[in-house]
């Protein structure tokens, strides 16, 4: 590979994409989604999502980001 140019990332954009995700970025994402689409299998449009996020969003965080491998802590 010699002579090949290979881009790199900035260290603060490495560190932007190393930091773990927050529920608010989260909650911001989900708003983002179209209301009639699905994030999964398991037939719960972004409509219903975001209608009960007070009492579901916590335990969708969690599951959506593999069981808190990527999540902050407070």
């Amino acid at each position: 590979m010699d002579g090949v140019n290979f881009k790199n990332i900035s260290e603060t954009d490495n560190d932007l994409l190393c930091n773990k995700i927050t529920e608010l970025e989260v909650l911001e994402v989900v708003g983002q989604c179209g209301s009639s689409k699905s994030h999964g299998p398991d037939g719960f449009n972004f409509f219903f999502i975001k209608k009960n996020w007070d009492i579901i969003g916590k335990e969708h965080y969690k599951k959506w980001l593999f069981r808190d491998q990527y999540l902050a802590t407070k």
